[in-house]
C-alpha cells in the first residue's frame, strides 16, 4: 500500500462554477401509503439535477450552502439565498473516480473523499478554487469520513480492511495532514467483511470522542465503536440480515448510545424484513424497526432531536417522527443520500437527481 501525506494546506483561489438553471416546482408531495394518518405535511420546493447523468452520493450543508459531489469528480453547490433554491452551480475536478463523501469544515474549507482504485482526500480552501490532494491511500477503498463537531480539528476516515483489519486514518488539524491509525485494540475483520460507500454515512462521530462505523458483506453485520477518537475499538454484532451484499449501509446516532442502523442489499432491493434496527445502549441490544420500509436503503439521517428521520433507497423515500417506530412514504423516488436542516430535507441520487422538501 502506497501512502503519501501532503504537508501544505489547500491553495486559496476563487472557484468559478458553471451556472446551470434547473426546473423549480412547487407542489404537494405524494401522500403516505401507510394506513396511519400523515403526521407531517411536505411541500416540494425543488426537483432537478445536480450533475445530470452522474450519480451523486456525497452531500453536506454549511450555512447558506449545500454541496453535492459524485462520479468523475463532479461537485455542485446550491446557495440558499431564499427558502426556494433556484440555481445550482457545477464544477468538475478532473482525475477523480467517484466522490462518495464530502465534509465542510470550519472556515468554509471542503474535503472530498474519492473511492475506487485510489483512496484519496481532496481539499479545497475556503471560497473554493484550486485544491490539492491532502491524503493518498492508493489501493485502499475508502468508505466514509466524519468530523467531531465539538472540535473540527479532528476528523476520521475509514476504509475496507487491509491486512485483516479495517483501514483508519485521522486528522488533528482540520484536514491539512492525515495519519493512518494503528489502534491499540482493533477486532479483526471477518472473511469478506467490508464497508459500504453508498452514501458516505456508514461512519459517524458523536460528542467529544465517540465514533461508530458499520459493516457488512460477511456472515455478520457489525457495528464498530471507539470512545477515544479511534485509538481503541470494540465491536457489536447486529441482527441485520447478513451475507453477500447485505449489511449496514448507513447509521445515525442521536447520542453516544442511542442510534439506528439501516441497509439491506443492493443485490436484492426488495428484501425488507431485517434492514433497520434501533439501539439505546450503544449496540448491546437491538430493536427491529424495519416495518413500513419498502426494502434496501442506502441512507438514514435525522434531526438532532429525532423529530424527523429520513430513510431512502431504491424502493422509495420514507420518514418517521418517532425514530423509526412508524414509517410513512414521502415519495416513490429513491435517493442515495440525504441531509436535514431548518425544516428542509435535501436528497441527492442516481443520475444527479436532486430534490428539496419543506415540512411542517
Amino acid at each position: 500500500m502506497r501512502m503519501t501525506v501532503k504537508r501544505s494546506f489547500f491553495k486559496i483561489n476563487g472557484l468559478i462554477f458553471l451556472m446551470t438553471i434547473l426546473s423549480v416546482v412547487s407542489c404537494k408531495n405524494l401522500k403516505p401509503t401507510s394506513n396511519t394518518a400523515p403526521v407531517l405535511e411536505f411541500d416540494t420546493i425543488f426537483f432537478g439535477y445536480s450533475n445530470e447523468g452522474t450519480h451523486s452520493r456525497a452531500i453536506d450543508i454549511s450555512g447558506n450552502y449545500v454541496g453535492m459531489a459524485g462520479k468523475g469528480g463532479q461537485v455542485t453547490v446550491m446557495t440558499l439565498d431564499t427558502v426556494s433554491p433556484e440555481v445550482l452551480k457545477t464544477k468538475s475536478f478532473e482525475g477523480f473516480e467517484d466522490f462518495r463523501d464530502m465534509e465542510f469544515v470550519a472556515g468554509g474549507a471542503a474535503l472530498f473523499m474519492n473511492s475506487g482504485e485510489n483512496g484519496l482526500i481532496y481539499g479545497v480552501a475556503p471560497g473554493g478554487g484550486g485544491g490539492q490532494i491532502v491524503f493518498d491511500t492508493s489501493g485502499v477503498f475508502l468508505d466514509g469520513l466524519d468530523y467531531w463537531e465539538s472540535d473540527q480539528n479532528y476528523g476520521i476516515v475509514y476504509g475496507d480492511p487491509i491486512g485483516g483489519r479495517f483501514f483508519l486514518a485521522r486528522t488533528e488539524n482540520m484536514g491539512r495532514n492525515w495519519k493512518a491509525l494503528t489502534p491499540n485494540q482493533m477486532p479483526k475483520a471477518l472473511p469478506n467483511e467490508a464497508g459500504f460507500a453508498a452514501s458516505g454515512s456508514g461512519i459517524q462521530t458523536i460528542g467529544d470522542s465517540t465514533v461508530y462505523f458499520g459493516t457488512g458483506n460477511a456472515s455478520k453485520a457489525r457495528l464498530f465503536k471507539s470512545e477515544d477518537k479511534g485509538n481503541n475499538w470494540t465491536v457489536f454484532e447486529t441482527p441485520m440480515k447478513a451475507g453477500e451484499g447485505f449489511g449496514i449501509y448507513s447509521l445515525y446516532f442521536w447520542s453516544e448510545n442511542e442510534g439506528v442502523v439501516i441497509g439491506g442489499s443492493y443485490l436484492d432491493s426488495t428484501y425488507k424484513d431485517k434492514i433497520c434496527f434501533y439501539t439505546n445502549d450503544g449496540g448491546e441490544n437491538w430493536e427491529n424497526r424495519s416495518e413500513g420500509l419498502g426494502g434496501y436503503c442506502s441512507i438514514i439521517t435525522s434531526a438532532n432531536d429525532g423529530g424527523i428521520t429520513i430513510a431512502s433507497g431504491r424502493m422509495g423515500t420514507y420518514y418517521s417522527v418517532d425514530k423509526g417506530n412508524n414509517w410513512h412514504r414521502l415519495t416513490n423516488r429513491g435517493y442515495y443520500t440525504c441531509m436535514i436542516q431548518d425544516n428542509m430535507v435535501f436528497l441527492s441520487g442516481k443520475n444527479g437527481a436532486y430534490a428539496v422538501f419543506k415540512y411542517k
